[in-house]
């Protein structure tokens, strides 16, 4: 049985090299063009049964456009970038065959597809739809099918909201002058896993989180909700009106439902991790001078 071939054009990325491997592991022959590789984009697209656009999100319009005359018809064309509603109407426009939207929901550092999401947005028939989502199945990832405008809607939450809520807390941090390792001093290990999820939202590329955040128009309505939000929040807290803090606390967590009582579990488990993971760096570190205080801006 022949092998199918699958191109990645920008294959030796950090997702790129991920799903190169990702397909390896399932049979497919799979060759990577990049700025690095000899193979040019259009050779590699000449070559493909299935090709990967895997760029950065403000360079992949163009790239599509780029190597779509070069695929075969009965070829299919995919992307790999955080939005889906921009990229999908290129390939459409671009390509008469095949054509589907992937966004794999976490980052290229893992080492294993178990439990990870992977949204898969189609765009016009063909059977590498169903055959991806076999083989994400075959690693164990939680596939999910959603439209182009479904997928970005969510997403201005579930990235947009969330990324930017770390720049902020950051930011607010930084303007107060807390040094950090006194706040990581006085903190409880729930306050520490917060501060590390900000933190590696900050340790990573600033120019993809920019093309997440700008690209989306639907991120806008998200944090004006926010804004709003924040904004009545303040006011409570302000007024001292307790009635009202505990209106809007009680609200949020009946937003919750059972989602309240769940999550203990899940980060006490967490928690415990983390408590075996910080004894174990405090063997290892250096003691460091300890600072007992600080003051806040007037």
């Amino acid at each position: 049985m022949t092998r199918p071939r699958v191109g990645i054009v920008g294959g030796t990325g950090g997702m790129g090299s991920l799903f190169a491997r990702f397909f390896r592991r399932q049979g497919c022959q799979v060759r990577v063009s990049s700025r690095r590789t000899a193979l040019t984009p259009e050779a590699c697209a000449a070559w493909s049964e299935l090709l990967v656009v895997s760029v950065p999100i403000r360079d992949t319009d163009a790239v599509i456009r780029r190597v779509a005359p070069h695929l075969r018809k009965e070829a299919a064309l995919m992307d790999l970038t955080s939005l889906k509603a921009a990229p999908l109407r290129t390939m459409l426009a671009s390509h008469p065959g095949e054509v589907l939207g992937c966004h794999p929901v976490f980052g290229p550092s893992l080492r294993r597809l178990a439990s990870q999401v992977v949204v898969l947005v189609p765009g016009r028939r063909g059977p590498w739809f169903a055959r991806l989502t076999r083989m994400l199945r075959s690693e164990r990832a939680s596939v999910r099918r959603a439209t182009a405008q479904e997928h970005d809607r969510i997403m201005a939450v579930v990235q947009g909201l969330m990324h930017l809520t770390s720049v902020q807390l950051l930011t607010t941090l930084r303007g107060l002058g807390i040094p950090l390792d006194l706040l990581r001093a006085f903190s409880s290990p729930v306050y520490r896993v917060r501060m590390d999820f900000a933190a590696r939202i900050l340790g990573q590329n600033p120019e993809m989180y920019a093309d997440i955040a700008l690209g989306n128009p639907a991120t806008r309505r998200v944090l004006a909700t926010y804004q709003r939000q924040a904004a009545a929040l303040e006011a409570v807290v302000r007024r001292g009106d307790r009635k009202g803090f505990l209106r809007m606390f009680r609200g949020a967590r009946d937003f919750l439902g059972r989602e309240a009582v769940t999550a203990q579990g899940r980060t006490n488990r967490l928690l415990e991790t983390l408590a075996d993971v910080e004894d174990r760096e405090s063997r290892t570190k250096p003691a460091r001078a300890r600072r007992d205080s600080f003051s806040l801006p007037g």
